[in-house]
């Protein structure tokens, strides 16, 4: 694997767990760290980038629900 491919990788895992602990302003923090890294770098936004990281987002959402839910299930 090429390191740009590690990098997406670990930046996608990273973004799921913050998805999962921070729900929707991960979205908000990710949004914010892209337009930094574009602005400071000099080079236009990187949408694949954010579109990743957004779907990494919404499954960490997704899996912290349903996590919570089926950990209230098990206990009722």
């Amino acid at each position: 694997m090429k390191r740009k491919d590690w990098r997406n990788l670990a930046g996608t895992v990273m973004w799921f767990f913050a998805g999962m602990a921070l729900w929707g302003y991960a979205l908000t923090l990710m949004e914010r760290r892209e337009e930094k890294q574009a602005r400071e770098g000099h080079f236009p936004l990187e949408s694949d980038d954010i579109r990743r990281y957004s779907i990494a987002i919404f499954a960490g959402i997704l899996a912290d629900i349903l996590l919570g839910a089926s950990l209230i299930a098990w206990l009722c």
